[in-house]
């Protein structure tokens, strides 16, 4: 069985899938192909601790929670029970945008202020979205670089905090400001290569502005994951959690409790 990519900007996001498909940036996206992967051995997928997700032209780049350390590990105290956390980068508006903002969707090529979007995972990513994950092997260096990459990608305030872009969930989501803007040349995809490269795989970010050019770059060093039958139910920790806001990051690197 080769990997099927969904269509879809963000996940859970197929109702919106119509009006995605009425801008330009997902005509082009649209218009390429990708080369699919090996199947992972048995059970390789799961045990690894990097993956990318591909939500059709979208792709995130998760963690184990457990590999996120330095300025990252008040992040991951954030979800507590999560196995994995998955981050990508999109722009504030379109990313944002409510049931109905048409207007976001139609502009969503335009420059503006960048968001990361992260999402906790109660099960491995090929759990969690089965058919859509590829599974990497790092090299020596590779998680510590991905991880430095994903920090420098937030915006920190003074005291050293993320700035959350929103205040409660989305989707199942969490939002917060990035350390650069959205544009056309600069987008989703690019971030995730670049994301790729600093975790010491053979990834050029140049040119990657739609996911089948990074993930064309990921077919001969990554594996198809074909993991066992999905859980049922927790898949994502917006899920367990039950709409409820998460403890985020406190001012001394202590998750400062929220309310709900």
């Amino acid at each position: 069985m080769t990997i099927r990519f969904a269509p879809g900007c963000r996940k859970a996001m197929g109702r919106r899938k119509a009006l995605a498909l009425l801008t330009p940036l997902a005509l082009g996206a649209l218009a390429g192909c990708s080369r699919p992967p090996p199947r992972c051995p048995a059970g390789a997928a799961t045990e690894t601790e990097a993956w990318v997700v591909s939500h059709g032209w979208h792709l995130e780049l998760a963690l184990r929670r457990t590999a996120l350390r330095g300025r990252l590990a008040r992040l991951a105290a954030a979800f507590p029970g999560a196995d994995a956390l998955a981050f990508g980068f999109g722009k504030y508006g379109f990313m944002l945008a409510g049931n109905g903002a048409f207007e976001e969707w139609l502009l969503g090529p335009i420059p503006g202020d960048g968001v990361i979007q992260v999402t906790g995972l109660l099960v491995p990513p090929p759990e969690a979205y089965p058919g859509r994950v590829l599974a990497l092997a790092l090299p020596p260096g590779g998680r510590e670089g991905l991880v430095r990459f994903l920090a420098d990608s937030f915006a920190w305030d003074a005291e050293d905090r993320l700035i959350p872009a929103r205040e409660e969930a989305l989707m199942g989501s969490f939002f917060y400001r990035a350390a650069r803007g959205y544009s056309l040349i600069y987008t989703c995809n690019r971030w995730a290569a670049e994301g790729l490269q600093a975790a010491g795989l053979p990834v050029r970010p140049e040119g990657a502005l739609f996911a089948g050019a990074v993930l064309d770059q990921l077919a001969p060093i990554a594996c198809a994951a074909d993991p066992p039958q999905p859980r049922l139910a927790g898949l994502r920790w917006e899920d367990a959690a039950a709409t409820a806001r998460p403890r985020l990051p406190g001012p001394r690197g202590d998750p400062a409790s929220q309310g709900g």
